[in-house]
Protein backbone atom coordinates (compact mmCIF):
# COMPACT_ATOMS: atom_id res chain seq x y z
CA UNK A 1 0.00 0.00 0.00
CA UNK A 2 1.53 3.38 -0.95
CA UNK A 3 -0.34 6.20 1.03
CA UNK A 4 -3.13 5.55 1.78
CA UNK A 5 -5.38 6.31 4.55
CA UNK A 6 -5.01 3.83 7.29
CA UNK A 7 -8.18 4.58 8.86
CA UNK A 8 -10.88 2.15 8.31
CA UNK A 9 -15.09 3.21 7.31
CA UNK A 10 -16.71 0.61 9.87
CA UNK A 11 -18.90 -1.72 7.57
CA UNK A 12 -22.60 -1.68 9.17
CA UNK A 13 -23.01 -5.33 10.46
CA UNK A 14 -26.20 -6.02 12.77
CA UNK A 15 -24.59 -8.29 15.04
CA UNK A 16 -21.00 -7.95 16.10
CA UNK A 17 -19.19 -10.95 16.21
CA UNK A 18 -17.27 -11.97 19.89
CA UNK A 19 -13.73 -13.30 19.14
CA UNK A 20 -12.69 -17.22 20.41
CA UNK A 21 -9.16 -16.91 22.23
CA UNK A 22 -8.33 -20.49 21.74
CA UNK A 23 -6.09 -22.05 25.26
CA UNK A 24 -2.46 -23.37 24.09
CA UNK A 25 -1.84 -23.86 27.57
CA UNK A 26 -3.61 -25.16 31.02
CA UNK A 27 -7.28 -23.91 32.05
CA UNK A 28 -5.45 -21.78 34.06
CA UNK A 29 -3.07 -18.85 33.47
CA UNK A 30 -1.20 -20.51 31.20
CA UNK A 31 -3.90 -19.40 28.65
CA UNK A 32 -7.58 -19.54 27.92
CA UNK A 33 -10.48 -18.70 25.79
CA UNK A 34 -11.47 -14.82 26.75
CA UNK A 35 -14.17 -14.51 24.29
CA UNK A 36 -16.25 -17.02 22.44
CA UNK A 37 -17.34 -17.31 18.37
CA UNK A 38 -21.11 -16.16 17.64
CA UNK A 39 -22.36 -17.45 14.30
CA UNK A 40 -22.53 -14.07 12.13
CA UNK A 41 -26.49 -13.67 11.09
CA UNK A 42 -26.15 -10.28 9.24
CA UNK A 43 -25.05 -9.30 5.82
CA UNK A 44 -21.44 -8.45 5.31
CA UNK A 45 -20.69 -10.75 8.27
CA UNK A 46 -17.45 -13.16 7.97
CA UNK A 47 -18.20 -16.79 7.73
CA UNK A 48 -15.96 -20.00 7.19
CA UNK A 49 -13.12 -21.57 9.11
CA UNK A 50 -11.89 -18.76 11.28
CA UNK A 51 -8.41 -17.01 10.74
CA UNK A 52 -6.05 -17.57 13.51
CA UNK A 53 -4.07 -15.36 14.58
CA UNK A 54 -1.54 -16.28 18.05
CA UNK A 55 0.00 -14.14 20.90
CA UNK A 56 2.92 -15.73 22.68
CA UNK A 57 3.88 -13.51 25.71
CA UNK A 58 4.71 -14.29 28.85
CA UNK A 59 2.21 -14.36 32.32
CA UNK A 60 3.42 -15.58 35.86
CA UNK A 61 7.07 -14.45 35.19
CA UNK A 62 8.94 -13.26 38.06
CA UNK A 63 10.82 -10.96 35.47
CA UNK A 64 8.85 -9.69 33.27
CA UNK A 65 5.00 -9.87 31.86
CA UNK A 66 2.88 -9.44 28.97
CA UNK A 67 -0.66 -9.04 30.09
CA UNK A 68 -1.60 -6.66 26.99
CA UNK A 69 -1.22 -7.84 24.18
CA UNK A 70 -4.22 -10.77 23.93
CA UNK A 71 -6.61 -8.16 24.80
CA UNK A 72 -5.21 -5.52 22.50
CA UNK A 73 -4.84 -8.31 19.86
CA UNK A 74 -9.15 -9.36 21.14
CA UNK A 75 -10.39 -5.75 21.02
CA UNK A 76 -8.45 -5.34 17.18
CA UNK A 77 -10.15 -8.93 15.90
CA UNK A 78 -13.60 -8.16 17.24
CA UNK A 79 -13.78 -4.54 15.31
CA UNK A 80 -12.21 -6.48 12.20
CA UNK A 81 -14.96 -9.19 12.53
CA UNK A 82 -17.57 -6.23 12.35
CA UNK A 83 -15.90 -4.95 9.15
CA UNK A 84 -16.73 -8.21 7.58
CA UNK A 85 -13.43 -10.15 8.77
CA UNK A 86 -10.29 -10.83 7.09
CA UNK A 87 -10.77 -12.29 3.15
CA UNK A 88 -14.29 -12.87 4.56
CA UNK A 89 -13.17 -15.46 6.92
CA UNK A 90 -13.43 -14.37 11.35
CA UNK A 91 -10.27 -13.43 13.27
CA UNK A 92 -9.95 -15.95 16.43
CA UNK A 93 -7.18 -14.76 18.70
CA UNK A 94 -4.89 -18.03 19.52
CA UNK A 95 -2.93 -17.07 22.94
CA UNK A 96 0.03 -19.10 24.33
CA UNK A 97 1.64 -18.70 27.56
CA UNK A 98 5.92 -18.81 28.03
CA UNK A 99 5.47 -18.19 31.19
CA UNK A 100 9.07 -16.52 30.69
CA UNK A 101 10.79 -19.90 30.43
CA UNK A 102 12.66 -21.25 27.04
CA UNK A 103 11.35 -24.66 27.49
CA UNK A 104 7.75 -23.10 27.43
CA UNK A 105 8.27 -21.26 24.68
CA UNK A 106 9.68 -24.36 22.05
CA UNK A 107 6.18 -25.66 23.48
CA UNK A 108 4.29 -22.75 22.03
CA UNK A 109 6.61 -22.21 18.99
CA UNK A 110 4.71 -26.01 18.39
CA UNK A 111 1.60 -25.12 19.43
CA UNK A 112 1.36 -21.92 16.94
CA UNK A 113 2.24 -24.36 14.23
CA UNK A 114 -0.33 -27.30 15.40
CA UNK A 115 -3.17 -24.85 15.59
CA UNK A 116 -1.95 -23.09 11.80
CA UNK A 117 -1.81 -19.51 13.12
CA UNK A 118 -1.12 -17.21 9.98
CA UNK A 119 0.26 -15.31 12.19
CA UNK A 120 1.52 -14.31 15.60
CA UNK A 121 1.29 -10.55 16.85
CA UNK A 122 2.50 -8.48 19.19
CA UNK A 123 3.51 -10.24 22.28
CA UNK A 124 7.23 -10.64 24.20
CA UNK A 125 9.31 -13.31 24.89
CA UNK A 126 13.18 -14.14 25.87
CA UNK A 127 12.78 -17.07 24.02
CA UNK A 128 13.33 -16.00 20.37
CA UNK A 129 15.94 -18.85 19.75
CA UNK A 130 13.30 -21.25 20.47
CA UNK A 131 10.28 -19.28 18.96
CA UNK A 132 11.83 -17.94 15.77
CA UNK A 133 13.38 -20.94 14.05
CA UNK A 134 10.17 -22.96 14.52
CA UNK A 135 7.80 -20.35 12.86
CA UNK A 136 10.52 -19.30 10.05
CA UNK A 137 10.32 -22.62 9.27
CA UNK A 138 6.49 -23.18 9.27
CA UNK A 139 6.34 -19.56 7.35
CA UNK A 140 4.48 -18.03 9.77
CA UNK A 141 4.97 -14.08 9.94
CA UNK A 142 5.74 -12.72 13.51
CA UNK A 143 4.15 -8.98 13.54
CA UNK A 144 5.14 -6.32 15.63
CA UNK A 145 6.52 -8.42 18.81
CA UNK A 146 8.46 -6.25 21.14
CA UNK A 147 12.08 -7.69 20.20
CA UNK A 148 14.46 -8.87 22.69
CA UNK A 149 16.97 -11.06 21.76
CA UNK A 150 19.06 -11.52 18.45
CA UNK A 151 16.73 -13.56 16.73
CA UNK A 152 14.14 -10.91 16.96
CA UNK A 153 15.98 -8.83 15.16
CA UNK A 154 17.32 -11.24 11.98
CA UNK A 155 14.79 -13.61 11.40
CA UNK A 156 13.62 -13.18 8.17
CA UNK A 157 10.09 -13.88 9.42
CA UNK A 158 9.87 -11.12 11.57
CA UNK A 159 8.23 -7.55 10.87
CA UNK A 160 9.20 -4.92 13.49
CA UNK A 161 7.15 -1.62 14.04
CA UNK A 162 10.75 -0.52 15.57
CA UNK A 163 13.93 -2.07 17.29
CA UNK A 164 11.77 -1.90 20.54
CA UNK A 165 13.09 -1.27 24.03
CA UNK A 166 16.93 -1.91 22.96
CA UNK A 167 16.83 0.63 20.26
CA UNK A 168 13.97 2.46 22.16
CA UNK A 169 16.72 2.85 25.06
CA UNK A 170 19.61 4.17 22.79
CA UNK A 171 17.76 6.74 21.72
CA UNK A 172 16.71 8.06 25.29
CA UNK A 173 20.23 7.58 26.25
CA UNK A 174 21.30 10.00 23.75
CA UNK A 175 17.98 12.30 24.39
CA UNK A 176 19.61 12.38 28.42
CA UNK A 177 23.13 12.67 27.13
CA UNK A 178 22.25 15.95 25.31
CA UNK A 179 20.73 17.26 28.42
CA UNK A 180 23.84 16.23 30.07
CA UNK A 181 22.48 14.20 32.85
CA UNK A 182 24.54 11.66 34.58
CA UNK A 183 23.50 8.37 34.42
CA UNK A 184 23.11 5.30 35.99
CA UNK A 185 21.83 2.03 34.23
CA UNK A 186 19.29 -0.30 36.18
CA UNK A 187 18.98 -3.62 33.89
CA UNK A 188 18.17 -6.87 34.38
CA UNK A 189 21.39 -9.68 34.62
CA UNK A 190 20.82 -10.90 31.39
CA UNK A 191 22.89 -10.59 28.05
CA UNK A 192 20.44 -7.83 26.66
CA UNK A 193 21.29 -5.59 29.48
CA UNK A 194 25.15 -6.77 29.22
CA UNK A 195 24.66 -5.40 25.12
CA UNK A 196 23.03 -2.32 26.25
CA UNK A 197 25.41 -1.11 28.85
CA UNK A 198 28.14 -0.33 26.52
CA UNK A 199 26.45 1.66 23.96
CA UNK A 200 24.54 3.72 26.41
CA UNK A 201 28.21 4.56 27.39
CA UNK A 202 29.45 5.46 24.39
CA UNK A 203 26.61 7.56 23.74
CA UNK A 204 26.74 9.47 26.90
CA UNK A 205 30.79 10.13 26.21
CA UNK A 206 30.22 11.37 22.54
CA UNK A 207 28.13 13.80 23.76
CA UNK A 208 29.33 15.13 26.93
CA UNK A 209 27.87 12.88 29.99
CA UNK A 210 28.57 10.21 31.75
CA UNK A 211 27.86 6.78 32.84
CA UNK A 212 27.64 6.76 36.60
CA UNK A 213 27.29 2.86 37.51
CA UNK A 214 26.03 -0.12 36.39
CA UNK A 215 23.52 -2.05 38.23
CA UNK A 216 22.65 -5.59 37.58
CA UNK A 217 19.17 -6.99 39.17
CA UNK A 218 18.82 -10.69 39.11
CA UNK A 219 15.58 -12.50 38.20
CA UNK A 220 14.50 -13.27 42.00
CA UNK A 221 16.38 -10.03 43.78
CA UNK A 222 14.23 -9.56 46.88
CA UNK A 223 15.97 -6.08 48.67
CA UNK A 224 16.61 -3.68 46.13
CA UNK A 225 17.94 -1.30 48.87
CA UNK A 226 21.49 -2.12 47.84
CA UNK A 227 20.96 -1.74 44.04
CA UNK A 228 19.65 1.76 44.72
CA UNK A 229 22.74 2.60 46.66
CA UNK A 230 24.69 1.11 43.93
CA UNK A 231 22.92 3.75 41.84
CA UNK A 232 23.43 6.62 43.55
CA UNK A 233 27.66 6.93 43.62
CA UNK A 234 29.11 8.75 41.40
CA UNK A 235 27.24 12.02 41.33
CA UNK A 236 23.84 10.15 39.89
CA UNK A 237 21.10 12.17 38.99
CA UNK A 238 19.44 10.18 36.60
CA UNK A 239 18.59 6.49 36.70
CA UNK A 240 17.70 4.91 33.36
CA UNK A 241 15.25 1.82 34.07
CA UNK A 242 15.72 -1.13 31.96
CA UNK A 243 14.01 -3.61 33.52
CA UNK A 244 10.34 -4.69 33.51
CA UNK A 245 7.26 -3.32 35.08
CA UNK A 246 7.17 -5.15 38.34
CA UNK A 247 11.29 -5.14 38.78
CA UNK A 248 10.85 -1.28 37.52
CA UNK A 249 8.13 -1.24 40.99
CA UNK A 250 10.50 -2.77 43.00
CA UNK A 251 13.40 -0.11 42.21
CA UNK A 252 11.10 2.71 42.36
CA UNK A 253 9.62 2.22 45.77
CA UNK A 254 13.19 1.25 47.34
CA UNK A 255 14.50 4.59 46.08
CA UNK A 256 11.91 6.18 47.54
CA UNK A 257 12.02 4.60 50.70
CA UNK A 258 15.80 5.84 51.28
CA UNK A 259 14.74 9.23 49.92
CA UNK A 260 16.71 9.47 46.92
CA UNK A 261 15.14 11.10 44.27
CA UNK A 262 16.10 10.14 40.91
CA UNK A 263 15.48 11.74 37.30
CA UNK A 264 14.17 8.81 35.80
CA UNK A 265 14.71 7.54 32.13
CA UNK A 266 12.29 4.77 31.17
CA UNK A 267 10.50 2.67 28.88
CA UNK A 268 7.02 3.32 28.00
CA UNK A 269 6.78 0.80 31.05
CA UNK A 270 5.84 3.98 33.31
CA UNK A 271 2.30 4.81 32.10
CA UNK A 272 1.51 1.08 32.61
CA UNK A 273 2.57 1.70 36.30
CA UNK A 274 0.69 4.99 36.85
CA UNK A 275 -2.05 3.11 35.14
CA UNK A 276 -2.32 0.62 38.17
CA UNK A 277 -3.61 2.22 41.42
CA UNK A 278 -1.48 -0.52 43.23
CA UNK A 279 1.84 -0.61 41.55
CA UNK A 280 1.38 3.61 42.05
CA UNK A 281 1.29 3.42 45.24
CA UNK A 282 3.50 1.02 46.14
CA UNK A 283 6.29 3.75 44.05
CA UNK A 284 5.16 5.98 46.60
CA UNK A 285 2.34 7.82 44.13
CA UNK A 286 2.78 10.12 40.69
CA UNK A 287 5.09 12.57 42.42
CA UNK A 288 7.95 9.66 41.95
CA UNK A 289 7.68 9.73 38.87
CA UNK A 290 7.55 13.76 38.30
CA UNK A 291 10.15 14.79 35.54
CA UNK A 292 10.29 10.97 34.08
CA UNK A 293 10.78 10.86 30.72
CA UNK A 294 10.44 7.63 28.20
CA UNK A 295 10.71 6.37 24.71
CA UNK A 296 7.52 4.41 22.69
CA UNK A 297 7.95 3.59 19.32
CA UNK A 298 4.06 5.45 19.47
CA UNK A 299 3.02 8.67 20.49
CA UNK A 300 1.24 8.86 24.03
CA UNK A 301 -1.99 7.58 24.94
CA UNK A 302 -3.64 11.02 25.56
CA UNK A 303 -2.52 12.27 22.15
CA UNK A 304 -4.89 13.87 18.86
CA UNK A 305 -3.76 11.32 17.10
CA UNK A 306 -6.89 9.78 15.23
CA UNK A 307 -5.56 5.90 15.18
CA UNK A 308 -4.43 6.64 18.88
CA UNK A 309 -8.16 7.24 20.08
CA UNK A 310 -9.42 4.32 17.82
CA UNK A 311 -7.27 2.05 19.47
CA UNK A 312 -8.53 3.08 22.90
CA UNK A 313 -11.95 3.05 21.51
CA UNK A 314 -12.05 -0.61 20.41
CA UNK A 315 -10.09 -1.03 24.16
CA UNK A 316 -13.30 0.05 25.64
CA UNK A 317 -15.77 -1.94 23.52
CA UNK A 318 -13.74 -5.13 24.15
CA UNK A 319 -13.16 -3.78 28.14
CA UNK A 320 -17.49 -3.79 28.40
CA UNK A 321 -17.58 -6.69 26.28
CA UNK A 322 -16.42 -8.33 29.37
CA UNK A 323 -12.13 -8.57 28.97
CA UNK A 324 -10.90 -7.11 32.30
CA UNK A 325 -7.37 -6.47 30.72
CA UNK A 326 -8.61 -3.85 28.22
CA UNK A 327 -10.29 -1.93 30.67
CA UNK A 328 -6.72 -0.46 30.95
CA UNK A 329 -5.17 0.08 27.60
CA UNK A 330 -1.12 0.34 27.53
CA UNK A 331 1.40 2.08 24.64
CA UNK A 332 2.79 -1.89 24.97
CA UNK A 333 -0.53 -3.22 23.65
CA UNK A 334 -0.72 -1.53 21.16
CA UNK A 335 1.44 -3.51 18.95
CA UNK A 336 -0.87 -6.42 18.88
CA UNK A 337 -3.59 -4.15 18.23
CA UNK A 338 -2.08 -2.92 15.21
CA UNK A 339 -0.50 -5.86 13.77
CA UNK A 340 -4.23 -7.17 13.35
CA UNK A 341 -4.86 -4.08 11.52
CA UNK A 342 -1.99 -4.49 9.14
CA UNK A 343 -2.82 -8.05 8.59
CA UNK A 344 -6.64 -6.72 7.61
CA UNK A 345 -4.95 -4.11 5.33
CA UNK A 346 -2.19 -5.86 3.89
CA UNK A 347 -4.64 -9.27 2.92
CA UNK A 348 -6.76 -6.21 1.27
CA UNK A 349 -4.36 -4.14 -0.44
CA UNK A 350 -2.52 -6.91 -1.92
CA UNK A 351 -5.61 -8.76 -3.07
CA UNK A 352 -4.52 -11.95 -0.93
CA UNK A 353 -7.60 -14.51 -1.04
CA UNK A 354 -6.23 -17.61 0.13
CA UNK A 355 -4.87 -16.59 3.63
CA UNK A 356 -1.86 -18.38 4.79
CA UNK A 357 1.11 -17.75 6.69
CA UNK A 358 2.70 -18.17 3.50
CA UNK A 359 1.23 -15.94 1.23
CA UNK A 360 0.75 -13.63 4.01
CA UNK A 361 4.70 -12.92 4.26
CA UNK A 362 4.44 -13.30 0.39
CA UNK A 363 2.36 -9.82 0.63
CA UNK A 364 4.10 -7.86 4.10
CA UNK A 365 7.32 -8.41 1.59
CA UNK A 366 5.47 -6.70 -1.21
CA UNK A 367 4.43 -3.78 0.78
CA UNK A 368 6.05 -0.38 0.52
CA UNK A 369 4.98 2.53 2.18
CA UNK A 370 2.30 1.44 4.45
CA UNK A 371 0.25 4.59 6.10
CA UNK A 372 -0.40 3.71 9.38
CA UNK A 373 -1.77 6.98 10.77
CA UNK A 374 1.11 8.50 11.91
CA UNK A 375 1.27 5.71 14.55
CA UNK A 376 4.50 5.57 13.15
CA UNK A 377 6.49 7.05 9.56
CA UNK A 378 4.81 5.04 6.80
CA UNK A 379 5.87 1.69 6.90
CA UNK A 380 7.79 -0.96 4.24
CA UNK A 381 7.79 -4.31 6.63
CA UNK A 382 10.33 -6.10 4.73
CA UNK A 383 13.17 -2.75 4.48
CA UNK A 384 16.55 -4.23 5.89
CA UNK A 385 17.57 -2.11 8.90
CA UNK A 386 21.16 -1.70 10.28
CA UNK A 387 23.87 -4.68 10.62
CA UNK A 388 22.49 -6.70 13.38
CA UNK A 389 19.16 -4.94 13.73
CA UNK A 390 18.25 -6.68 9.86
CA UNK A 391 14.46 -6.54 10.75
CA UNK A 392 14.15 -3.23 12.15
CA UNK A 393 13.14 -0.78 9.26
CA UNK A 394 11.97 1.97 11.47
CA UNK A 395 14.21 3.41 13.81
CA UNK A 396 12.14 6.44 15.48
CA UNK A 397 10.57 7.03 18.57
CA UNK A 398 8.55 9.23 20.06
CA UNK A 399 10.51 11.08 23.63
CA UNK A 400 7.27 11.90 26.22
CA UNK A 401 7.79 12.62 29.58
CA UNK A 402 5.25 12.51 32.62
CA UNK A 403 4.94 15.42 34.82
CA UNK A 404 3.17 13.59 37.91
CA UNK A 405 -0.02 14.41 36.33
CA UNK A 406 -0.26 13.50 32.56
CA UNK A 407 1.99 12.04 30.25
CA UNK A 408 2.88 15.00 26.82
CA UNK A 409 5.43 14.83 23.89
CA UNK A 410 8.26 16.60 24.60
CA UNK A 411 9.21 16.51 20.88
CA UNK A 412 7.41 17.37 18.00
CA UNK A 413 8.42 14.63 15.79
CA UNK A 414 9.47 10.72 16.33
CA UNK A 415 13.04 11.12 16.47
CA UNK A 416 16.14 8.24 16.12
CA UNK A 417 19.61 8.18 17.89
CA UNK A 418 21.22 10.89 15.99
CA UNK A 419 17.92 13.56 16.24
CA UNK A 420 17.42 12.86 19.53
CA UNK A 421 19.04 15.69 21.10
CA UNK A 422 15.65 17.94 19.93
CA UNK A 423 16.02 21.55 19.39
Amino acid sequence: MNGRTFRRGVVAAALALAVAVAACGDDDDDGGTTGSAAEGQASGAPSGDPLKIGVVAPNGSPVFNDTWSVAAAQAAARAVNDRGGVAGRPVEIVYCNDKGDPNETAKCAREMVSDEVVATVGGSTFGGAALNPVLNAAKIPQIGLDPQTGPDFSSPNVYLFSGGSLLGFQTLVSYAAHKKVPLAVVGGDNSVTATFIPQAQKILEENGSRLTAKVLVPPKQADFAPLVAAAERNGTEGALIFLGKEQMQQFMAAARARGTDFQYFTPSTVTDIVADPAGLESIGGEATLADATFSNTFPPLNSDNAEMKRYLEEMKAEADAGTAEADTPTLNGIRAWLAVNVIEQVVEDQKVTDVSGATLMEALNATKDLDLGGLIPPWTPNAPGPKGLERVSNQKYFIIGFDGTETTQILDEPVDIATAGGS
